[in-house]
């Protein structure tokens, strides 16, 4: 019994990783069917996994199928969660007993009738941890109608269920905690302190990434127009307020076609799916337009104005995202040069003044 409890949580702790890591892959939402698609496979293929690896409690078998759901549930919503249950109980008839598979497919249905009335509500109200624990507790309670049926001894089926949801109520404490700190860990490593963006760090990481495939994409690097003699007159802490502005504005911007990062000092550098680079150019407009809208002002309540300059490149069939920024730099430059304030692109040319 212990070696299969083991075997459970060893496959719920892998499950977690792989979702996590593709959760904040820079793909994940370039192709929201196929991803939906890659997650109910690989929470189908975990379901399956936890039924190989059951153990029996007091002459009933148990697996942790309830911990996977309630995590699929929770951190992956109802559209995953939902064809993932009812394939998991679909593949429960290949292990044979016709009659047990079938009562189990009906408290599978039973308990995605039950989630939908009741997780929206605990959703808005509640922590994660404690959607967890409700959703399992469910997915157990469900299930003991079928195991009192089967053994005729009630005592014998509340002690073992009620060893199930002691043990899964450790374990879900165990896994929530563990996969919170982590999380924060590495929120912590990619994250800019100043104005909430990806850092530098993350940028290269994605730039790489993305460099292994073709797909159509932008960058936009801008720069905080006479940043140093902002700071220089009116000091770092408006220099920093400046900057943070910045970062709200292009947090604002955020879309699943738009990640945003500082790149360095007062650098800052979108990265767009884009297939013809015009929406690169409109975020670059975009960007100006609410850029001049900061309400900034000096120690004393004076008025700044800040402006930026952008430079902007798409990339070319199969080229290596460094080329491409390197590009988009080269055009920051040319920008600057032509008095700022203003987006070049790089194949040449002024595109917003």
């Amino acid at each position: 019994m212990i070696v299969n409890v083991l075997a459970n949580m060893a496959i719920i702790f892998m499950d977690i990783y792989f979702v996590w890591r593709w959760r904040y892959s820079i793909e994940k939402r370039r192709n929201p069917i196929n991803n939906r698609n890659l997650f109910i496979g690989l929470q189908t293929a975990a379901g399956v996994c936890l039924m190989m690896s059951s153990f029996i409690v007091e002459g009933v078998r148990f697996d942790f199928r309830p911990v996977l759901f309630a995590y699929t549930m929770v951190y992956l919503d109802k559209e995953i969660a939902h064809p993932t249950i009812v394939l998991v109980a679909i593949c429960r008839f290949f292990f044979g007993d016709l009659t047990l598979s079938s009562l189990n497919l009906l408290n599978d249905l039973a308990y995605i009738l039950l989630s939908l009335g009741f997780f929206d509500r605990i959703k808005s109200k509640y922590s994660d941890f404690f959607q967890l624990w409700f959703l399992v507790m469910m997915g157990i309670v469900i299930t003991a109608p079928k195991s009192v049926i089967r053994l005729e001894n009630l005592a014998q089926v509340f002690s073992a269920y009620l060893l199930l949801a002691v043990l899964s109520s450790v374990f879900i404490y165990v896994s929530y905690h563990f996969t919170n700190d982590l999380d924060k860990l590495y929120q912590t490593s990619v994250h800019d302190s100043l104005t909430a963006l990806y850092n530098a760090r993350r940028l290269d990481e994605d730039l790489g990434k993305i460099s292994e495939n073709n797909h159509p994409y932008s960058l936009l690097i801008l720069d905080v127009d006479n940043f140093k003699n902002l700071n220089d007159t009116y000091g770092h802490l408006v220099g920093d307020k400046a900057l943070e502005e910045i970062g709200i504005v292009l947090n604002n911007l955020k879309s699943d076609l738009f990640d945003y990062y500082r790149y360095g000092g007062e650098e800052f550098v979108s990265l767009v799916f884009d297939g013809t680079g015009q929406k690169t150019l409109d975020l670059a407009e975009s960007i100006h337009d609410r850029i001049a809208e900061i309400p900034l002002f000096s120690e004393e309540g004076e008025p700044l104005k800040i402006t930026v300059s952008i430079g902007v490149a798409h990339r070319k069939p199969h080229e290596d995202m460094k080329i491409t920024l390197l590009r988009a730099d080269q055009a920051l430059y040319q920008a600057k040069h032509l008095g700022k304030n203003q987006t070049v692109n790089a194949k040449g040319g002024l595109i917003f003044d």
